[in-house]
């Protein structure tokens, strides 16, 4: 079982991304609620390896939106490990919106 890490650190490009999307509140706070807290809980079962959206360790994963029927919010940041082996760094964000067609 993989410990906790005690600290995020969200990089000036993931953040100057993450303002740029003009994600609706509900579903910003729902970034930096996955971002700040359930990865940094649970890294082993929110981080994969990846070679096509990143190069590295990458958190994905996908929200509804609660307001337009069948849209889903999808992203996948790019994840180092500090050096002092208690922080994770989110480096950059990609992100789609996806409407089903219903």
């Amino acid at each position: 079982m993989t410990m906790p890490f005690t600290r995020i650190r969200l990089s000036r490009m993931a953040k100057e991304q993450i303002r740029a999307w003009a994600l609706p509140d509900d579903i910003l706070k729902q970034v930096y609620l996955h971002l700040t807290e359930v990865l940094p809980n649970d890294p082993e079962h929110n981080l994969t390896r990846e070679s096509s959206a990143f190069e590295g360790m990458v958190t994905e994963f996908t929200r509804r939106d609660r307001y337009t029927k069948g849209r889903e919010h999808v992203f996948a940041f790019l994840i180092v490990f500090g050096a002092d082996e208690e922080t994770l760094v989110v480096q950059r964000g990609a992100y789609t919106c996806e409407d089903s067609e219903t």
